[in-house]
């Protein structure tokens, strides 16, 4: 009887450690370049959205910011994107931004997503004109 007992906690034991041992089913989502591109008046500024859109699935809530606009530009908050999956290309939330006057140029912002374990960028341009 004591082989017996010692064989099934050995087992259970064995299962224990071969299922810590297992890795977690890992997220996969990718954070859609959808190639934005807006124009701002250089007198005026601009106050608008950049989207944002992930593909795949997803076990962690996704948060969204925008680095790298123009100096003195702001952004507001965005909604995080709850756990769940998408296949479909919605847009799932958006990040406002507020630019102000800057001068003429073509500026590289970055759209960033990170579900805390998994950070992707994507870029975006700010075209600053004399006239949009």
């Amino acid at each position: 009887m004591k082989s017996l007992n010692r064989a099934l906690t050995a087992g259970l034991l064995m299962a224990t450690f071969a299922a810590a041992a297992a890795p977690a089913s890992a997220s996969t989502w990718t954070l859609r370049d959808l190639g934005q591109r807006i124009c701002v008046d250089s007198v005026y500024g601009r106050s608008t959205y950049f989207l944002v859109s992930v593909d795949g699935t997803w076990s962690s809530t996704i948060g969204a910011t925008i680095h790298d606009l123009p100096p003195g530009s702001t952004t507001s908050g965005t909604s995080p994107i709850p756990p769940g999956s998408n296949s479909s290309g919605t847009v799932q939330t958006a990040v406002g931004v507020s630019i102000p006057p800057t001068p003429v140029g073509v500026y590289t912002a970055r759209l960033q997503a990170t579900d805390g374990t998994d950070t992707q960028n994507v870029p975006l341009t700010v075209d600053v004109r004399a006239r949009c």
